[in-house]
Formats: C-alpha cells, sequence, structure tokens
C-alpha cells in the first residue's frame, strides 16, 4: 500500500494491519461514532485470490469479522463532519480510493467508499439525510472495449438517477487517457488525480 502512494500516517489514521498467517492485509470499517463493524482482508497469497480478492476476516477460533458492506460506508467514521459541513461526498468503490484521498488530504477528505458499484436507495437515503448537495462519482476504469464501455455508461446514468431531484452528481473518470484498464482515478500520482478531478463531467 505505501508502494502505491499511501501514506504510513494515513495507513495507521485506518488502522490497517497484516495477518501473517493468511497473508492479508486487514481493513477495519467502523461506524460513523467509531464503532467496529467488521474486518476485510485484502488477499495476497495467489490461491486465495482466485477465489476472493477480498474476504471478512477469520481467525484460528473460527470468529469471523463479516459485516453488511452493502449497507454502510467505508471512512465515513473519519470524514462524516467534513462532508456535513461541505455537502459534498466523493463516492468511489473500494476502501483504498478513501486511504488514497486522504493521503492527498488529510482532514479535507471528502471521501467515502461503497464496497463495490452499487450504492443503493438505503445509502443514497443517508447521503441526503446529512445534506449533501454535490456528489462526485469517482468509479473505476471498468471496461475493456467498445461493448463493455456501453454497460459501463449505463451504470454511470442509473448511479446519477439516484440522485435525481436531491444532488447534482458530477463523475471523475479517465476522459484524457492518462489510466490503465481497471485503475481508478486515484491510483496514480496526485498530479494525475488534479487533472482528472479538474475535467470532471457533470451528469444530467
Amino acid at each position: 500500500m505505501i508502494d502505491e502512494g499511501i501514506s504510513v500516517e494515513t495507513l495507521q489514521k485506518y488502522q490497517i494491519g497484516y495477518y501473517d498467517r493468511l497473508q492479508q492485509t486487514t481493513i477495519p470499517c467502523f461506524g460513523r461514532n467509531g464503532e467496529l463493524y467488521g474486518i476485510r482482508c485484502r488477499n495476497w497469497n495467489p490461491d486465495r485470490i482466485e477465489q476472493a480478492k477480498y474476504i471478512p476476516l477469520t481467525l484460528l477460533n473460527g470468529t469471523t469479522y463479516s459485516f453488511p458492506t452493502n449497507k454502510l460506508f467505508y471512512g465515513i467514521n473519519y470524514n462524516w463532519a467534513s462532508i456535513e459541513k461541505e455537502k459534498e461526498v466523493w463516492l468511489g468503490e473500494s476502501e483504498k480510493f478513501v486511504l488514497k484521498l486522504d493521503s492527498f488530504y488529510g482532514e479535507n477528505n471528502l471521501a467515502l467508499a461503497m464496497f463495490g458499484k452499487n450504492l443503493g436507495i438505503e445509502r443514497r437515503n443517508e447521503l441526503v439525510k446529512m445534506g449533501v448537495k454535490k456528489v462526485i462519482y469517482v468509479p473505476d476504469n471498468d471496461y475493456n472495449g467498445e461493448e463493455e464501455q456501453i454497460e459501463w455508461e449505463k451504470s454511470i446514468i442509473n448511479f446519477a438517477k439516484l440522485f435525481k431531484g436531491y444532488c447534482e452528481v458530477e463523475i471523475v473518470y479517465d476522459n484524457l487517457g492518462l489510466l490503465n484498464e481497471k485503475d481508478n482515478a486515484t491510483d496514480k500520482d496526485f498530479e494525475t488525480w488534479e487533472k482528472l478531478y479538474d475535467s470532471r463531467e457533470r451528469i444530467k
């Protein structure tokens, strides 16, 4: 993670660890008030990656730290106050998205991760209740070829429809040709992120 541009300070702040027995990076998820909801693991063992890239942490005694990822946001324990103050949120798919932006912006971070591509009505409503008026959506560059791009564009439109009548939606994606396949706009350095952020587009 350090090699990918995430600062040591951010890793310590978010209590990122390593479970040596299974070669896993441990990523705890906390609620708004700091309560622990669960712990996800990023697998590094090639055999385990074939089964799943991310799984809940399971200890030798059978204790599993699973949690409903489709109902929670990653990063809300640190960033909700700034989001409410600015009435703006940056939404991405993975924990790494939040960690990179924390490394870039520190206390001014407005990022939350959805643990995937789907937001849903329940989490949409949570953001609306927080007073959010602008959503900056930062999806992964998750397509290869024209057909996949068409489906990707449809998913972006459907995402924006969730906020119709509630919030303005802008998208940060690789409209400058700066990323690799599957990359997120935060995966490179701050300069690349800044260029893509400045070229973001509003979804009507």
